[in-house]
């Protein structure tokens, strides 16, 4: 079995809302997800899982946020403001297809 990296130690959700429309016919879907949390790390990163999900847009604290993909199914999201204070709202749109998996 694959190991999973623990990303609770740079950010640490407190709150989760999330929104998923699914496009059956198609065997796809798409979703936004709301966290609220705290970033630990003092970086400008908050890293989260996204394994098999393509990422259309992400905000910190309602401002545009830079995404690029990292190792192990994880999204790096950076914004400077992650890095002056401790407390966050992330909003990330994505999309994905269903599977059998």
């Amino acid at each position: 079995m694959k190991s999973v990296t623990r990303l609770t130690g740079i950010f640490i959700p407190e709150h989760y809302d999330l929104s998923i429309k699914l496009y059956r016919h198609e065997r796809r879907f798409k979703g936004t997800v709301t966290i609220k949390g705290s970033s630990t790390s003092g970086s400008e990163e908050i890293l989260l899982h996204a394994r098999g999900l393509k990422i259309t847009s992400a905000l910190v604290d309602g401002k545009e946020a830079s995404v690029r993909e990292g190792k192990n199914d994880e999204i790096a999201i950076t914004h400077p403001d992650i890095k002056r204070s401790k407390k966050h709202i992330v909003v990330v749109t994505y999309d994905g297809i269903i599977t059998d998996d």
